[in-house]
């Protein structure tokens, strides 16, 4: 989750991967890689499908979501686990570079009108995840850090 000074969120819609084709504004993200902190995954998945280089500031919630075929994702039947980490975008006039491989289109948008799409208005757990991640950007004391992450 990467918030600008604007107050807009750096947001992905997916060419491959389980959100591709339902036209979806989603956060960056990915697969955690076998020995990688999750700190160093986030940052990694921004810059791989954003191109924007971010630093970690905190860990705003972990989810476990069990996908049934009424959320509209290729996921049925399966469960994961989503780790929601809240970025800050290193240098505001650096450019976005989609990844041309994987993603259809990068956007600063803001946070109001990510929200209001019908996938997050029809699911709470996605929604909450947003909301929570735009509270602990605001008040990064309210998530977990760097440091409690470590050992």
């Amino acid at each position: 989750f990467v918030l600008d000074a604007q107050q807009r969120v750096l947001a992905v819609r997916e060419k491959t991967g389980p959100a591709a084709g339902l036209q979806l504004w989603k956060m960056p993200g990915g697969l955690v890689d076998r020995g990688e902190n999750i700190s160093h995954a986030a940052i990694r998945e921004v810059r791989e499908e954003t191109g924007i280089d971010t630093a970690f500031v905190a860990l705003a919630s972990v989810q476990e979501v069990h996908h049934t075929s009424a959320s509209g994702l290729v996921r049925n039947g399966l469960t994961d686990l989503y780790c929601v980490c809240v970025l800050r975008q290193l240098d505001p006039q650096q450019p976005i570079a989609p990844c041309a491989d994987e993603i259809e289109e990068c956007a600063w948008l803001p946070l109001n009108e990510m929200v209001q799409q019908p996938f997050y208005q029809a699911s709470p757990v996605f929604l909450r995840m947003l909301e929570v991640a735009a509270k602990v950007a605001a008040s990064p004391e309210r998530g977990l850090w760097q440091a409690a992450l470590a050992y």
